[in-house]
């Protein structure tokens, strides 16, 4: 009789071991057949990896502690799970190639560079997140009376990707466009507009708001300025005469000192003071 009952427990012991290795090894499978396109789980589908240079079977290809999807292969400030999102390259700080990082681009227009949406909790291919009216850089996240677009002026230098003497960030403030210097053709620059009649520039209306004014060629003369004066902002001596823009009395070397120039800013000859409202009207 007890010889009868080993023989029937032995098999059923195996089998048991048996099931739980199949069971197990169905587990294991079907976790990864949960997301096929993204094998290791590292936030990129294994394409995507192949196209940063990772490996798509290892969550961390360069054992840095940091999943794949979370690295910034080109160093432009957005990840690389980022940049798919975006529809940029990860291995291409400037995929647009317009002398712009990718992270410091703003693709949704609302003020807030691409790389600081996901520090906001903003999306960045939504200008308005929350749909209350107010685009998301123009929000106050944290309440403290500073809108999101403005919160990194005191620790990076913003963007003038089209040199017209206004923050990318801001140049939707004044219905601008960031990739046109002249947004309304009307041969003056978008930072030398007066867009609310107040006497100020739109290029000098957030210089509150701004604690370092960016000096790019470190020649004395804040990059919006240097237009003023028909300096370079990437040329500390644009006239090649030997001085800094900021010491040279003629920038632009016509001759005429700078402070007794009088602005022509649809440069037809008559000075703006003088010109008559008609077709002349700069």
């Amino acid at each position: 009789m007890l010889s009868n009952v080993k023989r029937l427990v032995m098999p059923t012991a195996v089998f048991a071991l048996i099931l739980a290795a199949v069971v197990a090894a169905m587990g294991s499978g079907g976790a990864q057949a949960a997301n096929p396109r993204d094998r290791d789980g590292d936030g990129l589908k294994n394409a995507q990896e192949r196209a940063c240079g990772t490996n798509p079977d290892d969550r961390d290809s360069d054992d840095d502690g940091k999943p794949d999807g979370r690295e910034d292969r080109d160093g432009d400030g957005l990840t690389n799970r980022g940049e798919f999102a975006l529809g940029l390259k990860c291995r291409d700080a400037d995929s647009d190639d317009d002398g712009v990082n990718d992270g410091n681009e703003d693709a949704d227009d609302d003020g807030l560079d691409n790389e600081d949406e996901p520090r906001m909790r903003t999306d960045p291919k939504d200008a308005d997140t929350d749909d209350d009216g107010t685009l998301d850089g123009d929000e106050d996240k944290d309440g403290d009376k500073r809108a999101n677009e403005d919160e990194d002026d005191r620790r990076e230098s913003d963007e003038d990707g089209d040199h017209d003497g206004i923050d990318d960030e801001d140049e939707n403030e004044f219905g601008d466009d960031s990739n046109n210097d002249d947004s309304d053709d009307d041969g003056v620059k978008d930072g030398d507009e007066d867009s609310d009649h107040d006497g100020v520039h739109d290029e000098d209306e957030d210089d509150s708001s701004d604690a370092n004014e960016d000096d790019g060629d470190d020649d004395g003369v804040d990059d919006e300025d240097e237009n003023e004066v028909d300096g370079d902002a990437d040329d500390s001596d644009t006239d090649n005469d030997g001085l800094d823009d900021g010491e040279d009395d003629d920038v632009d070397a016509d001759g005429e000192l700078d402070d007794d120039e009088e602005e022509d800013t649809d440069d037809d000859g008559t000075p703006d003071d003088e010109e008559d409202g008609s077709d002349n009207n700069p």
